[in-house]
């Protein structure tokens, strides 16, 4: 028992050496908690969220989503917001002296238009109220492209205004299939 127990250590150790940790289903989470003044504060036309996954696999943008959780006291509520795809772009493998990156796509993601009325809506009640607590999901699949692969490293950030810059829900997450 000690035995495995130190062998699931190490394991862990080594997997939060590399940056990297293992899903064992496509679906990812990657979370933020805000503030009310700042959540109040995000121009849902500004918001963004920009993913970056292996070639391996790809992101089925019809099925990503930012969840919206609002908790005061016992009180929690949870929306739905769709995403839409502004961009994607290739980006080259990289070679250097430690580490080889594989070709990877980069996308960009905003709110859809009713996605944006929504987060008004919920916006305006939480200016009335300012008290409770925020946090925004970012809910994804992950399709495998390549049947040779077993995994697909993936970043995801998120840009609350034009003004900032990409903050990271999750800076490396390996996705397991």
């Amino acid at each position: 028992m000690i035995h495995n127990l130190k062998s699931v250590s190490i394991a862990m150790l080594m997997l939060a050496i590399s940056g990297c940790s293992a899903l064992s289903f496509p679906h990812y989470l990657g979370e933020k908690q805000l503030q009310p003044q700042e959540f109040g504060a995000i121009d849902p036309q500004q918001l963004s969220v920009k993913l970056i996954l292996e070639d391996s696999a790809r992101l089925a943008v019809d099925t990503t989503w930012l969840t919206v959780n609002y908790a005061q006291g016992e009180h929690t509520q949870s929306t739905a917001l769709s995403l839409q795809l502004v961009q994607s772009s290739s980006l080259a493998a990289e070679q250097g002296w430690i580490l080889v990156m594989p070709a990877r796509t980069e996308y960009v993601l905003s709110l859809t238009d009713a996605s944006q009325q929504q987060l008004q809506l919920m916006q305006q009640k939480a200016n009335e109220n300012l008290t409770g607590s925020f946090q925004v999901a970012l809910n994804t699949h992950v399709d495998l492209v390549d049947k040779k692969a077993s995994q697909a490293c993936m970043q995801t950030y998120l840009r609350l205004d034009t003004q900032a810059e990409y903050q990271p829900l999750q800076k490396s997450q390996v996705v397991q299939f």
